[in-house]
This record gives structure tokens, sequence and C-alpha cells, in this order.
């Protein structure tokens, strides 16, 4: 940062010197008020006067003195701004303040709506989460009861085989009692 102060006080300086040498070739250039009126600084002497107050000073491409944030106030290189771009600025600064107010809370109503929001989600959510809880026990009773019915129908099953059995034995005892009356 300091070595690129020094790059600029430095050109500043060459330029200096070279509008010195062309003024006294003849061709030394000079602001355009200046030359209208021989009383006015000319813009090497307001380079000067800039150096030694310590202001930064840079060179363009044709060789003047331009300096845009310093040299402005002294009255170099001054330009009209445009309404257009003025206007623009202004907007686009307006439109800065209003993020900032905003995200400052200026607009309470827009926080206590997302704070809204995030209530009714959560309630949702909760709701949607008993609900859940409340399917998967009710399964599990249904899974608990069919088993239940498969049991109880296990020793019916069992009970009525025995029946069956003993039914069945009684009637082959039949048949032998009754084949052996029979001859």
């Amino acid at each position: 940062m300091l070595e690129r102060g020094e790059r600029d006080h430095e050109e500043v300086l060459r330029a200096v010197e070279e509008a010195g040498t062309r003024k006294e070739e003849g061709g030394g250039v000079r602001d355009a008020a200046a030359e209208g009126e021989g009383n006015e600084k000319t813009e090497e002497e307001l380079a000067r006067e800039m150096l030694q107050k310590g202001k930064k000073l840079t060179i363009n491409e044709d060789g003047q003195i331009v300096d845009k944030r310093e040299l402005l106030q002294g009255g170099l290189n001054v330009g009209a701004k445009k309404k257009a771009e003025a206007l623009r600025e202004k907007s686009r600064l307006a439109a800065g303040q209003g993020d900032k107010q905003q995200s400052k809370g200026v607009w309470v109503g827009g926080k206590q709506a997302m704070r809204e929001r995030q209530t009714r989600m959560l309630e949702a959510q909760l709701e949607e989460s008993l609900k859940r809880a409340r399917e998967e026990e009710e399964e599990e009773k249904k899974k608990i009861e069919l088993v239940a019915k498969s049991r109880k129908t296990e020793a019916d099953i069992s009970s009525a085989k025995e029946r069956y059995l003993a039914r069945k034995r009684a009637a082959e005892e039949a048949k032998k009692n009754g084949a052996v009356d029979a001859p």
C-alpha cells in the first residue's frame, strides 16, 4: 500500500516536470479557464500546491493531472454529474437502506408473520407425529389380537381333533364288535 502511494507520488512529480518542460517549449498544458484569464493558476501550479498539501495526484492518458477525490475540490477536472446517474444513486441508496431497515426489525409485522408461520408449521408437525404414533399403536394392538385369536383357534382345533379321533375309535370298535357278532 505504501509502495503504491510512493509510485503515485513519483508519477505526479514526473508529470509536473513534463508539464514544466512543455511550458518552456511553448506547448504547456493549461486548464481551459486558465487560458481565458492570466490571473488564474495553471494545472502545474495547482498540482504543486496539492502536492505541498500532501494530496495524491495521477496523470491521465492525455498527460493532464487528475485526482478523482482531492483535485475535484480544487476545481480541476470538475464535470457536472448527470441527473439520471444521481437519481440512480439515490434510488440505490434508498433500496439498500430499505433492506437494512427490514433486517434491523423495523418491519415488525414481517417478523411476527414469520413467527406465526413457524408456530403453525411446528403445530402441524406435532399433530402429524402424534397421529403416526396413534396409528402405530393401533396396528400393534391389531397384531396382538390376531395372534391371540389364532391361538384360541389352535386350541379349538386340537380339541376338535381329539373329539374326531375319539369318534373314529368308537366307530372302529363298533365295527369290530359288530364283525365279531356277525359270523
